[in-house]
């Protein structure tokens, strides 16, 4: 009977290590996995950190060495958003006014009536008129009862701008990571380029592909995105999953974390917003505590109204790309001076600027040869009639752009009539009605 006890809790034991045996196994390689994973880890953050540290560190020596011996100053804005690498000093003024970044906005003092006018009257013209002349009579009370707005900007700073605008041997532009903003030598800056481009992933492309990649790119983010959604489940934690699925693929892309929200927002979490069927839209500058009145009085019309921001460090002082010449401007007006008097032309057009200035000149050079040729060029050309009549020569060499940006005709015309009424203009007519 003890032989056969014996035998039994054998054969349990037996049984017990065959089956819980590889679990116990298992389990000791998970451990040891586990911690070598973390040694990995490890291991990998602390090279990651000392290639952080070296190359802080060349990054300052450069800086250092451009930027003369350091100073109290120097050592006390080491850490700041200004990263100097060329060989020009930067004054202490110059420096604060680039410590508020590329976007910084210079505010306006006010609101002129000539800088609303454009977009604001070409929706009126399709409200009723005597609601649209009631528009205008609050906005012109709000305009001529604004307050001039503070400064955001210390005189010492704007003549730091002027002055940085005036330098054509160095280049400032947005740093590659983080928030920086980096100053370097124009023959510097050109010498990367050209070496990204010969030995760099980049290739140059023509200007008129820009925008067709930059389609098929947003085409291809949508595409992916519903191919998604089509794949999710009814659930909330699916969603969940899938949204985190998505955006960490897109975040690995390299996609901007801008983009893949607002995709988000529009295809996977769709928001049920009151339809409001608005007139139209108008696009006013920004100064606090006007627009916003601005916009409470075009909204009771049912008149959308976007804020337009005011120039800014950007704009005024990274010039990266080569500048357009005046004469391949489009959607603009313009300005021709009589050489022998003080009249001029004010034109509008959305062709490119020399297009237009080819037909003046082909009229003025094209004398009539009889009476109706004369009537045909009094109806089509005020500038060659001013030309014909007094012999006075027209100026069409220097012509200046006086508005930029009106993809809109009526737009246009509202700014052509502005001009008009400011200028001596030899213009036949005064353009679209102003009230």
């Amino acid at each position: 009977m003890a032989i056969t006890n014996r035998t039994e809790v054998t054969r349990d034991f037996q049984l017990i290590e065959n089956n819980y045996g590889p679990c116990v196994r298992k389990l000791s390689n998970f451990q040891l996995i586990k911690t070598k994973t973390t040694e990995v880890k490890a291991i990998q953050g602390q090279h990651c950190k000392e290639r952080q540290i070296r190359k802080f560190e060349k990054l300052l020596s450069k800086t250092q060495n451009s930027s003369g011996p350091v100073t109290n100053h120097d050592a006390r804005t080491s850490h700041c958003s200004v990263v100097n690498l060329s060989n020009r000093p930067l004054s202490e003024e110059e420096r604060c006014i680039l410590e508020k970044g590329l976007h910084f906005a210079v505010s306006k003092r006010v609101i002129r009536a000539e800088e609303i006018i454009p977009s604001v009257e070409s929706v009126f013209q399709k409200l009723p008129p005597m609601e649209a002349e009631k528009l205008r009579i609050q906005l012109v009370t709000v305009l001529k009862s604004q307050q001039p707005g503070a400064p955001n900007n210390t005189p010492a700073e704007r003549r730091a701008l002027n002055g940085l605008k005036k330098v054509d041997n160095i280049v400032i532009t947005k740093a590659d990571k983080g928030k920086a903003t980096v100053v370097m030598d124009k023959s510097d800056y050109l010498q990367k380029v050209k070496q990204h481009l010969a030995e760099g992933p980049y290739r140059q492309i023509d200007n008129a592909n820009i925008t067709s990649i930059m389609n098929r790119r947003k085409a291809e983010v949508g595409k992916y995105l519903f191919s998604v959604i089509n794949h999710l489940g009814q659930e909330e934690v699916d969603r969940t999953a899938a949204q985190i699925e998505v955006i960490n693929k897109l975040r690995g892309s390299g996609y901007p974390a801008s983009l893949i929200r607002r995709q988000l927002r529009r295809v996977l979490v769709p928001v049920e917003k009151p339809k409001r069927e608005w007139l139209g839209t108008a696009v006013i500058p920004y100064k606090p505590g006007t627009s916003e009145t601005i916009r409470r009085i075009l909204n009771t019309a049912n008149i959308r109204v976007g804020f337009q921001r005011g120039n800014t460090l950007r704009s005024a002082l990274v010039q990266l790309k080569d500048r357009l010449p005046a004469n391949r401007t489009r959607d603009c007006v313009y300005k021709i001076k009589c050489s022998d008097c003080i009249k001029v032309y004010i034109g509008q057009t959305a062709r490119e600027l020399h297009t237009r200035i080819v037909e003046h000149k082909r009229k003025i050079n094209k004398p009539p040869r009889n009476a109706d040729e004369y009537r045909a060029l009094l109806k089509d050309s005020a500038i060659a009639e001013h030309a014909l009549d007094t012999g006075h020569k027209i100026d069409l060499e220097n012509v200046e752009v006086l508005r930029r940006g009106l993809r809109s005709t009526s737009q246009r015309l509202m700014a052509e009539a502005v001009e008009i009424a400011k200028h001596p203009s030899v213009n036949r007519i005064e353009g679209v009605e102003l009230a």
